[in-house]
């Protein structure tokens, strides 16, 4: 999924590297007044964690490359804004560093990874976890994060797909009917391995996403308290 230089059109470019560099901004200002070490702690750890998933990758045709994205983990582990920091973070060690990406198509791979991959099925998320009962309990909201980390690999594959496509390297229907076809075997893939890594964290770290079910679930537990 890493586009490299020469590929993408200038305007897709520049535009893509606004609306990446506007959040970044936005979410660093955030960060700068809330941030702890406690967070910076965890973050360093997820995010290392991710850098290096992502680090084995294959190639997909049209230049572009098949690997773990794990945008929504950092997104549903740190919150939207450090998540968001996090996966941009990676994105240009490996542009700047190892040639994973390139430096002109920054702002577009962080686009498509960092705002279709991780900030739009986060916002699904939230708010399904918000709405849902069945998604308030430890057991739903390991299926509901692997569902999004699904969702996460194909909207930032079909964004990657529409960007190629729109760039002229070849027609959109043929760009789309590849890519973002392999890609839906590699969120299967990406979505086993968020649930059972959300799994061993909640047992290792309860803490850590605690915020998402255990309200619900003390309440639930003193209804069925009180009705006995």
């Amino acid at each position: 999924m890493h586009i490299p230089d020469g590929l993408l059109s200038n305007n897709i470019n520049i535009a893509s590297a606004a609306v990446s560099g506007g959040l970044f901004y936005y979410f660093n200002n955030r960060l700068a007044k809330t941030i702890d070490d406690a967070g910076l702690n965890i973050a360093g750890a997820l995010t290392a964690f991710v850098f290096a998933a992502q680090m084995i990758n294959f190639p997909v045709g049209f230049g572009a490359s098949g690997h773990f994205l794990g945008a929504s983990l950092l997104m549903i582990a740190l919150g939207a804004p450090l998540g968001f920091i996090s996966m941009s973070v990676i994105l240009v060690i490996q542009s700047l560093f190892f040639a994973d990406g390139g430096i002109t198509a920054l702002g577009s791979n962080i686009f498509n990874m960092g705002v279709m991959g991780g900030l739009a099925p986060y916002f699904i998320f939230i708010n399904l976890n918000g709405a849902v009962s069945a998604f308030k309990t430890r057991a739903g909201f390991s299926i509901l994060a692997a569902a999004c980390a699904w969702l996460s690999v194909f909207l930032a594959s079909l964004s990657c797909g529409l960007q190629l496509g729109f760039s002229g390297v070849a027609g959109v229907k043929t760009i789309l009917s590849t890519i973002v076809f392999i890609h839906c075997f590699i969120a299967c893939a990406e979505a086993a391995i968020v649930f059972v890594l959300l799994n061993f964290l909640t047992a290792v770290r309860p803490g850590l996403f605690e915020k998402y079910y255990k309200s619900y679930e003390d309440k639930t537990a003193e209804t069925a308290a009180v009705n006995q």
